[in-house]
Formats: structure tokens, C-alpha cells, sequence
């Protein structure tokens, strides 16, 4: 008995040592996010949220709960194995400021990280934590190293660390110095009965039936909130999750048992469960387009978002030379990317496929329906891609040509033929890109060839680098411009950079269209132009400004001759799905097509298709449409919404039709692998 008490006096004195670094990592969890709500929020914002705001401290104490209980329970059943005998013990007592100041350096790492992941993505650890590996993982490293003060976060950490050590040093010294007296018998069972259950709910997070889970993070409509409650260990085990479940299903659901009704539900009439109901025909092009058939040229640019673009003003010029065709050619302004990521966006315009994972698995041969590039080869086109990047980048070398890419040209060979263009962390200059595509399209009109060129460009990313001999005009900022921006770079200098690499990238565009419509190409060259995604690292907090976060510009180029059957409205809703119809319908002459997009140049545009898509959200001449949260919205802008609006039943039906988009979407990948 004298040995059970003796074994739980050094049990509880391991338990008081631990105390202090459970604490810690209870405040340094919790600390993120008070300073994000205060850097993101304001009061505006917040003002209608008191409730939410402590809900989410409430909810994040517990994510907070249940990873320093993992963590500290695993070295106090530790503590309690050694508590069996003395020299043991003593070996864990002599460890106990190591472990503790490591365990401690731990968690503040894990902060830095929530900070700067939410500063850069607007949202807490997700899978795209995972590009760092599928992605070009020296130019990601690269880009953290010039656009993050990685050496003073580690000379901070390190320091931070050091310190905890004499902290817990002198805890340790204290504890030992302690008299404890030795419990009795029944008192020393119970408390360690109840030791163990305080650690099974912290572990939990929870004392009810069910753990903390995901769902949980979800305390508010507001989605700053929602993303601030996870700390970034519980984050993390998400996406990990997500991340295989990725990787083993493509992002694709099981269940398809209910696809008749579906299907009936979305196209309002009985249809069959086959891939033929996504097959459509172009309609009448002008005799222009059918006596020669032009060529096409789609530009995927590098973080062009519609935002950073809005900044421009009369005395901030940042479009260049691409000023002149923005204004005089279509643009459509309430459009959006369909991906957060450049594989994500690039996977769903090229396939209409939810999941980014095909180029990179054994589909990457795989014989798709849905290969956007058919409808071209199949009337004779040569399709050619193009990009300043690496061309082994997510594996697009091998992908493409097994998809009927016949010319892959990428940094390699672009500097091959331009020398004095300099290697930059994820490419080169785009300027290089479009000389090349200029050149070869000059070349294939000598040959007599028709080119679908797909280009994807790189410049504008971090960490912004344009050439030297660029120099761009001044460009000022007002302080609450900054302040707007502020996540975007380290220092005001770094802002003005980033604008000045826009308006590089913007000016080389620029360039590229005037030469085309400049000469011989003008009269038979067709050029659609969109971003892969918005520019990351400005927050949305404002639900008014949510579209903002997806917004791109889509950009179209179109001859005069064959405008004739062309019927715009720049407003027209859409999304990178909607693409590809639009230029099958301006250039192809009776020629069938896979598509889940809309032709945004027909006069009648009531069509299943006609709306655009986010994942989660839809939206359409009408407002925009929340999966999730089921909240409709006005819009009161080009791409401003307003607050959130009672349905008409109108509206509510629409809605309902909607929300099956998603699982359509899923649907008619899986159908094709599994047919």
C-alpha cells in the first residue's frame, strides 16, 4: 500500500510539473486569435456578432483543450511509468525543462503557422497545406523564404524557447523543494479515477456524447469567425483526412442512388443517367469563321483577380497597354475562377473536374469525355500549351500530351529560344511566353495549320519578381489603402511591389494583343483571357464583398467578322466553366461538345447551365446563393452583394436546383471513369 501511495505522491508532482506547459499552450493556441479578429475584423463587421465572437473564444478553448491534453497526457502516463521507481523518476524530473520547453516551442510554431496561413489564404490550415508537396516544393520553399521574415521567426522561436526552459527550470526546482504529503488510500484511487476521466474529456473536448468535431468550428455566419476557431493542430488533422480521402476517391462521392431524381429535379424533365445529357451542338457561326477557321489562344493568368484590378485609377495605371483592349473588346466583370488553387482551377477548366489529384494519378491517361481540347482536335486543330513555368509542375508534362497536347513548351524551351530571360522561383518572365505564342502563331499561318494554343502563366506570384529592365510608373497608395492590403506583403514596399509586377504582367498582355490585332492574325485569331484564381492574402471578412474572394475577369478577343451572331451583356453571371462553350460556339461549325457551361454570347441564354459556380456558392442574374449557410443575396454591384434576403419562391426553387449542381458535377467525372 506505502507503494501505490509513494507511486502517486511522484504521479501528482509529474502532474503540477506539467501544469505550467498545459497552460502555456492553452494561451499561445488562444492568442492567434484574438490577434486575427482584431487585424481581420472591425467594428462594423463585428458589431452585430458580440454572441458569435464569444462562441468562437468558447469553441476554440476546447479545439485548444483537446490538443495540449494529447500532448501533455501523453507525457504524464510517461511520468507515471517512471513514477515506479525512484531513479527512474529522477530521470524524468532532470528531462522534465526539455521536454517541456520543446513540447512548448511546438505549439508556438503551430501558432506562427495559423497566423500566416490565415494572413495569406483568408482561412485556417486546409488540404492545400499539401501542395508544398504535390507542388514544385523548392519554388513553394523558395517563395516562404523571400516573402516571410523566416529568420526572425526562428530567432524569435528559439529565443522563446530558451526562456520557457529557465521557466520551467525553475518550476521544477520549486516542485521538488515542495513537502506533499502522501494521500490516503481511497483518497489517492479516486483522485486518479478522476484524473484519468478530466483527461478523456479534454482529450475529447467534450463531456457529451460525441467528440469535438469539424462541424463545431462552425459557430457564426460570419466566416471570419468560423475560420479562427480551429487552432492549427485540429486544422491540420482535417485536411490530412480530406487530403487521403482526396487522393483514394478524387473528391468523388459513392452514393449515386438517387440520380434519376437528380437528374429529373436539375433539368426539370426525365432524363437518362448517361453522359449523353451533357452532350450539346454549336450553333451558327459567321461565314467568316466557317470559310477559315480561326485560331484560338486561351491565356490562364497567374492570380488576375478582379479586385487588385479595380484598383486602378486615373493616376494609378495599372493595366498598360492591356488598357486599350480591355475597354474596346468583351469582358464579362460578374465572373469567377471555380477553384482556389492554379491545379485546382486549370483541372475544372480543362476536364470539369471537382478533383485536382487526375494529373497526378493513374487517370493521367485516362481517355476523358469531358477533354475540353476534343471538339478542336477533332475539327483539326493542332493544340499547343504553353507556359513560363516548369513544365514537370503537377505532372502537366506527362498529363497534357497523353490528352492531346502535341506541343509542350515550357521554361526550358523558352529559354532555349529567348537566352536573356531570367529563371525567376517559379518560371520566367511571362513576356517570353507570349513572344513565343506570337511566333508560333505566325509560323502555323505559313504552314497552313490551325492552332488551339492553351497557355498558363507565372509571373505574378510571389515572390513578384518582373525584369529589370521593366520600369514601371509610380505607384501611390493612401494609408487605409495599406492598411486594405496589409497581408500582401511584409512592408508598404512590398505592396507597391506587387502592383508593379501586376502591371508588368498586365503591359506584356497588352503588348501580345496589340501585336495580334495588329497584323495579319487580326482578322482570324480568337483570345480568351481569365485569372486562375483571385491574388491570395486579402481577407473577405465583409459578406457584402464575399464574390470578391473568386472573382477573375473573363477577357475575349473576337474578330469583327465573326462578332455577328454575338449578343453580350457584360453583367451575364458566369464561371471558368462557361468558357469553353462560348468558344466552341464563336468558332467551330457544326461540331458537338461535352459541357456543364453556358454559351455567354447566345441570345438565349435560358439554358441548364446558365449561372456561375463556386464550390458552395451559385450565383445568377438574381444575387448568389450559399450552400451551406442557405443564405441568398442581392447583388447592389458589379460584384457587391447585399445583406442577406428572404427568397421569393421563385428564387428559393432555383436554389433548391442549384445545390445538385455540385453533386452533378461529381457525378459525370465518376460516370466517365466507371462507364
Amino acid at each position: 500500500m506505502n507503494s501505490f501511495k509513494i507511486w502517486f505522491v511522484r504521479s501528482m508532482r509529474a502532474l503540477i510539473l506539467l501544469i505550467l506547459p498545459f497552460l502555456a499552450a492553452l494561451i499561445i493556441q488562444g492568442a492567434p486569435r484574438a490577434y486575427l479578429l482584431i487585424r481581420h475584423g472591425s467594428a462594423d463587421i463585428l458589431s452585430d456578432y458580440e454572441a458569435d465572437i464569444l462562441k468562437m473564444f468558447y469553441i476554440g478553448l476546447r479545439f485548444d483543450l483537446r490538443t495540449a491534453t494529447y500532448a501533455y497526457a501523453f507525457f504524464l502516463v510517461l511520468a507515471a511509468v517512471l513514477a515506479l521507481r525512484g531513479g527512474s523518476f529522477k530521470i524524468f524530473q532532470r528531462a522534465y525543462p526539455y521536454i517541456a520547453a520543446f513540447s512548448t516551442l511546438v505549439f508556438i510554431l503551430s501558432s506562427v503557422l495559423t497566423v500566416f496561413y490565415f494572413n495569406t489564404f483568408n482561412r485556417p490550415v486546409d488540404v492545400f497545406i499539401f501542395g508544398l508537396i504535390d507542388d514544385d516544393t523548392m519554388a513553394i520553399l523558395k517563395t516562404v523564404w523571400f516573402e516571410y521574415p523566416v529568420v526572425r521567426i526562428i530567432l524569435a522561436a528559439a529565443i522563446s524557447a530558451w526562456g520557457f526552459y529557465k521557466l520551467y527550470k525553475f518550476w521544477r526546482d520549486k516542485i521538488i523543494a515542495s513537502a506533499f504529503k502522501a494521500p490516503s488510500l481511497p483518497s489517492a484511487i479516486i483522485g486518479t479515477a478522476l484524473l484519468a476521466g478530466l483527461i478523456l474529456s479534454g482529450s475529447r473536448g467534450s463531456m457529451g456524447l460525441f467528440p469535438l468535431r469539424q462541424n463545431n468550428a462552425q459557430v457564426s455566419e460570419l466566416t471570419l469567425l468560423n475560420s479562427l476557431t480551429p487552432n492549427s493542430f485540429m486544422a491540420f488533422d482535417w485536411a490530412l483526412k480530406h487530403y487521403k480521402s482526396y487522393k483514394k476517391n478524387l473528391g468523388l462521392a459513392e452514393d449515386w442512388g438517387d440520380m434519376d431524381e437528380i437528374l429529373e429535379e436539375f433539368f426539370g424533365e426525365a432524363k437518362p443517367s448517361a453522359l449523353s445529357i451533357f452532350s450539346f451542338a454549336t450553333r451558327t457561326i459567321p461565314p467568316a469563321a466557317q470559310e477559315k477557321p480561326p485560331h484560338v489562344v486561351f491565356l490562364i493568368m497567374e492570380s488576375m483577380g478582379t479586385h487588385l484590378l479595380n484598383f486602378d485609377r486615373v493616376d494609378r495605371d495599372l493595366f498598360g497597354e492591356l488598357r486599350k483592349h480591355w475597354e474596346e473588346d468583351y469582358l464579362f466583370r460578374r465572373f469567377t475562377a471555380e477553384g482556389s488553387g492554379t491545379l485546382d482551377s486549370f483541372t475544372r477548366l480543362f476536364l470539369h473536374s471537382p478533383s485536382d489529384s487526375i494529373s497526378q494519378s493513374p487517370l493521367q491517361t485516362f481517355d476523358f469525355t469531358s477533354n475540353m481540347l476534343k471538339p478542336y482536335l477533332n475539327s483539326g486543330y493542332k493544340a499547343v500549351f504553353v507556359t513560363s513555368g516548369s513544365g514537370s509542375w503537377r505532372n502537366l508534362n506527362n498529363f497534357l500530351p497523353k490528352q492531346g497536347v502535341s506541343e509542350f513548351v515550357e521554361q526550358n524551351a523558352l529559354q532555349r529560344l529567348f537566352p536573356e530571360a531570367k529563371t525567376t522561383a517559379w518560371g520566367i518572365a511571362d513576356e517570353y511566353m507570349f513572344k513565343y505564342i506570337e511566333n508560333r502563331l505566325r509560323e502555323a499561318e505559313k504552314n497552313g495549320e490551325r492552332l488551339l494554343v492553351l497557355a498558363l502563366s507565372t509571373t505574378f506570384h510571389p515572390p513578384y519578381e518582373y525584369p529589370k529592365d521593366f520600369v514601371p510608373p509610380a505607384i501611390n497608395m493612401s494609408e487605409a489603402e495599406f492598411k486594405r492590403l496589409a497581408n500582401l506583403a511584409a512592408s508598404k514596399k512590398g505592396i507597391i511591389n506587387v502592383f508593379n509586377t501586376l502591371r508588368y504582367v498586365n503591359n506584356a498582355l497588352g503588348t501580345f494583343l496589340t501585336n495580334i490585332k495588329g497584323g495579319s492574325l487580326r482578322g482570324h485569331t480568337v483570345v480568351a483571357v481569365t485569372g486562375d484564381h483571385n491574388i491570395r492574402g486579402v481577407g473577405y471578412p465583409d459578406p457584402a464583398e464575399a464574390v470578391l474572394s473568386w472573382a477573375v475577369p473573363f477577357y475575349l478577343y473576337i474578330p469583327d467578322e465573326y462578332r455577328e451572331y454575338a449578343y453580350f451583356d457584360p453583367l451575364t453571371a458566369a464561371s471558368h466553366k462557361d468558357i469553353w462553350a462560348t468558344l466552341y460556339n464563336i468558332t467551330l461549325k457544326d461540331t458537338e461538345y461535352y459541357s456543364l457551361g453556358c454559351d455567354l454570347l447566345a441570345e438565349d441564354k435560358d439554358k441548364p447551365f446558365c449561372f456561375g459556380y463556386f464550390p458552395g456558392t451559385v450565383f445568377d442574374s438574381s444575387g448568389t446563393y450559399a450552400y451551406k449557410s442557405g443564405e441568398f443575396r442581392e447583388w447592389t454591384g458589379e460584384t457587391t452583394l447585399s445583406a442577406a434576403m428572404e427568397m421569393t419562391d421563385a428564387e428559393h426553387k432555383r436554389f433548391k436546383r442549384y445545390q445538385l449542381f455540385e453533386k452533378l458535377l461529381s457525378w459525370q467525372l465518376y460516370k466517365q471513369i466507371n462507364q
